[in-house]
């Protein structure tokens, strides 16, 4: 019938007034989840952000000069776009393309992101598409600060846009495409030995 804004305030309240007092499972676990929480937030503030803004910068700094060795430009470009996107994600504001990429393309990508329209057909990679932008909407510990926010719609981008090498279409064929293998590849090689520590 009383509500308490968190377990131990409510243990304390009831023990200080001589009731009895039931320790219940929920609340042993709530504070094992706290623990957890609170431990993960520190580890991606301390750790993880940082070094996913040394890799995405490693990887898109190395991205010009890289030899395609016979793979198509449009691999590059592809790659320019996906890095550009999680690192404007990561840094809150939109960044430059370094090799060609059209911002236009990365402009609207961060406005769906920033919309959480939710399902939203767009062609990526040459390909048709259906994302549901509202994974990106933040949540969990996340909302705490500014810096949470970014990192976790980058990590969202990052995790949830695919390089579809073989997708198998509606009436059971499968497709293979060149294109998102190209970008894949290039993206393989910008994983260079300090980009690699931190992808590790």
């Amino acid at each position: 019938r009383h509500p308490f804004p968190n377990f131990v305030y409510g243990y304390e309240l009831i023990y200080t007034a001589d009731l009895p007092l039931y320790v219940s499972a929920d609340s042993i676990l709530h504070a094992v989840h706290q623990s957890f929480d609170s431990l993960l937030l520190g580890i991606e503030r301390d750790l993880l952000i940082p070094s996913l803004e040394a890799l995405l910068t490693s990887m898109r700094s190395r991205l010009p000069g890289l030899d395609l060795g016979g793979l198509d430009e449009q691999a590059r470009w592809d790659a320019d776009f996906y890095l550009a996107v999680a690192a404007s994600l990561l840094a809150g504001a939109q960044q430059p393309t370094v090799t060609g990429a059209d911002p236009r393309e990365v402009r609207s990508y961060l406005d769906l992101v920033a919309s959480e329209a939710g399902m939203v057909s767009e062609v990526l990679f040459g390909t048709d598409r259906i994302f549901d932008f509202s994974q990106f909407t933040v949540r969990g510990h996340y909302t705490d600060e500014p810096a949470l926010r970014r990192y976790f719609q980058a990590m969202m981008w990052l995790g949830r846009i695919d390089f579809r090498l073989i997708e198998t279409v509606d009436d059971g064929t499968q497709r293979f495409h060149r294109r998102q293998l190209e970008a894949a590849l290039v993206l393989h090689e910008l994983l260079d030995a300090s980009a690699r520590a931190h992808w590790d």
